[in-house]
């Protein structure tokens, strides 16, 4: 029996996807380097880790897809960049989602670590591999 798409395990040579809100600031291609630690920090739903996306089954473009109404950037990273830092990347298919997969490494619960900070440095400051957007979100008629 097959696994269903989206378990099986995030090769190194994998792109993931990080969605950004354009609203926030975390971003500023103006500014070196660009991302703001702050665009990885865990949220109160993020209880086994933050999200991605895995390029592997979405475009950059849905992988922007948020709330309607309002702006994403999508910034890339390798998954084998995010390995050799130290952190976990792992699968987290949803009903809905199959390209969804967590850093387990930053939890809500984690969120004011030392190691969760350096994380997040870590990702903004030297493992981003590139940044697009920003794309908008259609209201739904």
């Amino acid at each position: 029996m097959t696994e269903p798409p989206g378990v099986e395990p995030i090769e190194d040579d994998e792109i993931l996807f990080r969605r950004v809100p354009a609203s926030t600031g975390w971003y500023d291609p103006s500014r070196m380097p660009p991302l703001e630690p702050e665009a990885f920090r865990p949220n109160r739903n993020d209880l086994t880790g933050i999200s991605l996306s895995r390029q592997k089954y979405k475009t950059v473009e849905q992988a922007a897809q948020g709330r309607p109404g309002k702006s994403y950037y999508v910034a890339a990273f390798r998954a084998g960049d995010i390995h050799a830092a130290g952190m976990h990347v792992v699968p987290s298919p949803t009903p809905d989602d199959t390209s969804h997969a967590e850093i387990a490494d930053l939890t809500y619960d984690g969120r004011k670590s030392k190691q969760a900070m350096e994380c997040r440095a870590l990702l903004a400051e030297r493992l981003c591999l590139w940044v697009k957007g920003p794309f908008s979100t259609h209201l739904s008629e």
